[in-house]
C-alpha cells in the first residue's frame, strides 16, 4: 500500500501495510493518490471503501477480476475499472486496475504485486 500526498509546499510519501497507518496523511487541499497493490488483503481494501463512502457496486467490481473495461459515476465519486497489457517472456499477461476519483484523492487498485502504472 502506497500513498504520495502533496500540495504547493510539501510531498508525502509513505508505504505501509494497513490503511489505518497512512489515514493521516489524507487532508483536505492537498492532491493524494493512494495505490493499492494485489487483492488479497480484503480488510485493507474495505477500511478504504469505508474511509471514502465507496458504493459497494465499486467495491464489488474492484474485488471481481475479469471486468470490462468502463467508468461509471457514483455521485460525486468516478470509478473506472481498465486493463494493463504486459508482455513477461513472450507470454501476454493482462491485468485489471481499478481508479477511482473522490474529490482531491485518487484511489488505484491493482490486481498484482508490483507496479504497472
Amino acid at each position: 500500500l502506497g500513498l504520495m500526498a502533496y500540495d504547493l509546499a510539501s510531498l508525502d510519501e509513505r508505504q505501509a501495510a494497513r490503511f489505518e497507518d497512512l489515514a493521516d496523511a489524507v487532508t483536505p487541499g492537498r492532491v493524494t493518490w493512494l495505490d493499492v497493490q494485489g487483492l488479497g488483503d480484503e480488510a485493507v481494501i474495505r477500511a478504504i471503501a469505508e474511509r471514502f463512502g465507496l458504493h459497494r457496486l465499486v467495491l464489488a467490481d474492484i474485488l471481481n477480476l475479469g471486468q470490462r473495461p468502463k467508468v461509471e459515476t457514483y455521485e460525486d465519486v468516478v470509478f473506472c475499472v481498465t486493463r494493463m497489457v504486459m508482455l513477461t517472456d513472450g507470454d501476454v499477461h493482462w491485468e485489471q486496475v481499478s481508479i477511482v476519483l473522490a474529490g482531491n484523492v485518487v484511489i488505484s487498485f491493482q490486481e498484482t504485486y508490483g507496479d504497472c502504472l
